[in-house]
Parts: structure tokens; sequence; C-alpha cells
């Protein structure tokens, strides 16, 4: 799965911006899961949600990433993909089940991974962006990590505006006009 390439990075980065930006731009594109995820289980009953069942959210994030994936065909873009629901598992010290495991390896993406960086000054909460800045931060490094430990190589992409980040992103790709 040559094309289809991952952009992640900490929540607040402007992930969802990033993708917004090469939507426009004409480039097929896959949102985050977790968002939709978690207003969906938020609604139900004992709905199960990162604060309060780990495992359970990400075994969900992790089979819908995977339906996306499946989905996928020709040149797009993920904002984030099937590798991001372990780096919280990792964070929080949870072993990763063998059948997330398998499932992570089983599905293809482009080695080249955007990574987008953190600007603190614009970071804010919201309704399923409870992290303060500074678990960010480490929800940050543990991203890296968990990426390298399934051996994508991290192109970061700093600050700058969003259409200044997109075209780094296609010059990186040689797609730039």
């Amino acid at each position: 799965m040559e094309n289809f390439f991952i952009i992640t990075g900490p929540p607040g980065s402007g992930k969802t911006t990033i993708i917004r930006e090469l939507r426009l731009r004409g480039f097929s594109c896959f949102d985050e899961c977790a968002r939709e995820l978690i207003k969906e289980q938020s609604k139900k009953e004992g709905g199960v949600l990162p604060w309060t069942d780990l495992v359970s959210f990400t075994r969900l994030l992790v089979e819908r990433e995977s339906h996306k994936h499946r989905s996928a065909k020709g040149f797009c873009f993920f904002d984030r993909a099937i590798v991001d629901p372990l780096a919280y598992l990792n964070l929080a010290k949870i072993k990763i089940p063998l059948d997330m495991h398998k499932k992570v390896v089983s599905q293809k993406y482009n080695k080249r991974v955007f990574f987008i960086e953190l600007i603190d000054e614009l970071y804010k909460t919201d309704c399923e962006r409870k992290e303060s800045l500074a678990e960010a931060k480490k929800i940050s490094d543990m991203l890296d990590k968990t990426y390298r430990d399934y051996d994508y190589e991290i192109i970061p992409v700093g600050k700058g505006t969003p259409e200044e980040r997109v075209d780094f992103i296609l010059a990186q790709l040689k797609l730039l006009k």
C-alpha cells in the first residue's frame, strides 16, 4: 500500500485541518475515527470510552481503522491510522493484545509517516479531547516511539500555516506543483 499515507501526531496538532486542506486540493482522505467513536459511545448507556475502558475502546477503534483501510483505494491520506490506538495502550503501560498486534502488522501503509508537531499556543481541549497540553506532549512521544517500533519512518511536519504544512507534505512526495 505504497499510496496510503498516514498523517499522525498528538491531539490538537492540526491533523484534521491538514486533512481538510488536502481534500480541498483534490486528494482522497479518510477522517480520524476516534472522535466519531467517542461521540457514538458517549450517547450509549454504558458506552465504551477511552477514559473508562481503554482496552475495549482500543479494540473498537482498531476494528474501525481496519475497516477504513480495507475500503481505501488508490492514492490517499489517513488522519491517524491503526497504529495510533496502540500508542495509547503503550502510554498506559497496557500490554498490546496479540490480536491487535497482528492486525496492525497485517495492514500496510507507506512506511513514511507525516508526524504533525504540536503548536503549544494553539492547543485547546474540548468534549472529545480531554488531554492537557502536558498529556498531549507525552502522547506525542509515545506515538513517535510506537510508529518507530512498527518500522515506520517519521517525517516531522513543523510549525506553519495549514497551507505551508500541506505544501511540505506534498513536496516530500514530489507532488507540489
